[in-house]
């Protein structure tokens, strides 16, 4: 049976898979620690310098220095282990507490106007750890985890360019994680016997918390708090059944569910239209106290079964922008960035534009540094390192679906008008602030959306300043 117990042993491990992905901040550590770590680091640059000398070159005082400065290298790992260890024991103690609970705080998200939700954590990172591991716990359980985004839109594009006739529907699921029924939830997660018993009383610990915040009854209560790290694992439980009986119907050649959104293609109707199907569909989901939207906006069903007619149609989903058109038995699909897309983009280039000019007052060589490392993110490409080594970010690995290039030049043209306002305070001159603003353009300048989604072009930026980036975005 798995070890789904809070004990030092399973923090260690939780904290090995954070630190690796650089969510560990050393200052956050015991000072103890920080003590060690630091004297590890020195004493093995001192080795390093050793090392660097060919090695028929050392000295006697080379080899002594070599062998004391392991020797010191092994006593401080062995002492960093036991700082750690005694650390995660007092964590791992007061998760395993009467009187610990997990505790939410409110906000609200600027892109989507919803209330989102935090973990409440202390400076002993007592709330992270045991999120972490709870979220690990119910992973392993049940097996669950969100869909590929890029796996979707790579079948849909697939699918939609083909000389079979087809029906599609794109919809999706009104306030999903508000309207969650708890109950049903719990009925879910309790048929599993696997998942322990601490991890259940977290779990309803934390949709209490949900509960006190909106003012609801825990009985009959609805939803999940929508931004806590175990939401999308329950959400994928509460959603099996559903999506299992979409997906075992003989019509559907396509369903993916990504969160909320979902795309749906059909071969057939079973003799009804195209709206009754969704109504059928609707249906299925109220069973199951959720909503879709009515057609519009965020729902569209499109018929492309006539042959002798000419349809174009588009949709939006998951970020792109969906032009369908059928003409005789073909339907040509063209994928270009969605609306919502593009503007989240322009509106991170004025927070970047933003947060220099704040920065500035301060620190003008950082702050032109920070500049140029935020857009290298957001225009460019990226190959992360830690945890995630090898995976590539960026404005072609994020959108490589997309064949409307032209829609890049707009956004190249608009990081090119941007006003540049460093602090006038940080020069002596207008004229040199002039001359510092007209160097910052120049370079700006160079830097191209379309070509760096051509070529593909890769950036290198640390862990630490991306995490840096997406804090300020």
């Amino acid at each position: 049976m798995l070890d789904q117990s809070f004990s030092a042993k399973n923090l260690e491990i939780i904290f090995n898979l954070s630190n690796r992905k650089g969510q560990i901040k050393l200052s956050d550590m015991p000072d103890e620690y920080q003590n060690v770590v630091d004297k590890l680091k020195e004493t093995k640059k001192q080795r390093l310098d050793i090392i660097k000398k060919k090695r028929s070159n050392w000295t006697k005082d080379d080899s002594q220095s070599f062998n004391l400065l392991t020797d010191t290298i092994n006593e401080l790992q062995e002492k960093k282990q036991k700082c750690l260890c005694e650390y995660l024991t007092g964590i791992a103690t007061k998760i395993n507490s009467a009187q610990f609970k997990f505790q939410l705080e409110k906000h609200v998200d600027i892109y989507s106007g919803k209330d989102v939700y935090q973990v409440k954590d202390d400076d002993s990172k007592n709330a992270y750890y045991a999120i972490k591991q709870l979220q690990h716990n119910i992973q392993r359980t049940f097996k669950v985890q969100q869909a590929n985004r890029h796996a979707i839109l790579t079948n849909i594009k697939i699918l939609l360019n083909t000389k079979l006739p087809l029906y599609i529907i794109r919809s999706d699921i009104s306030e999903f994680y508000e309207s969650i029924p708890q109950k049903r939830l719990l009925e879910c997660i309790s048929d599993n016997t696997l998942l322990s018993s601490r991890s259940v009383s977290y779990i309803k610990g934390i949709l209490n918390e949900y509960d006190i915040a909106t003012k609801q009854n825990f009985n009959t209560g609805k939803g999940i708090p929508r931004g806590v790290a175990i939401s999308p694992l329950l959400s994928e439980i509460y959603m099996r059944d559903v999506d299992s009986q979409i997906t075992e119907r003989q019509e559907v050649i396509f369903y993916a569910r990504y969160v909320d959104d979902i795309f749906i293609v059909l071969t057939s109707l079973k003799g009804e239209t195209l709206d009754g199907y969704y109504n059928n569909l609707k249906q299925l989901f109220n069973n199951y106290e959720l909503t879709l939207h009515e057609i519009g906006d965020k729902c569209k069903l499109i018929d492309l079964f006539p042959e002798g007619k000419t349809t174009i149609e588009s949709l939006t989903y998951l970020g792109y922008k969906l032009s369908i058109k059928k003409k005789g038995r073909d339907i040509i699909t063209s994928f270009s960035l969605s609306d919502n897309k593009k503007q989240k983009i322009k509106d991170r280039i004025d927070s970047i534009f933003s947060y220099f000019e704040q920065q500035s007052k301060y620190n003008v060589k950082l702050a032109r540094k920070f500049l140029f490392d935020a857009l290298k993110f957001i225009a460019g490409n990226n190959r992360l390192k830690g945890a995630k080594s090898g995976i590539k970010i960026g404005v072609y690995y994020n959108n490589d679906l997309l064949d409307n290039l032209e829609e890049l030049d707009a956004l190249t043209t608009y990081l090119h008008d941007k006003e540049i306002n460093p602090s006038q305070d940080k020069f002596k001159t207008e004229e040199e602030r002039a001359n510092y603003i007209k160097h910052i353009k120049k370079a700006i300048h160079k830097i191209d959306f379309k070509e760096n989604w051509l070529n593909k072009k890769m950036y290198s930026l640390t862990s630490e300043t991306i995490i840096e980036i997406q804090n300020i975005l």
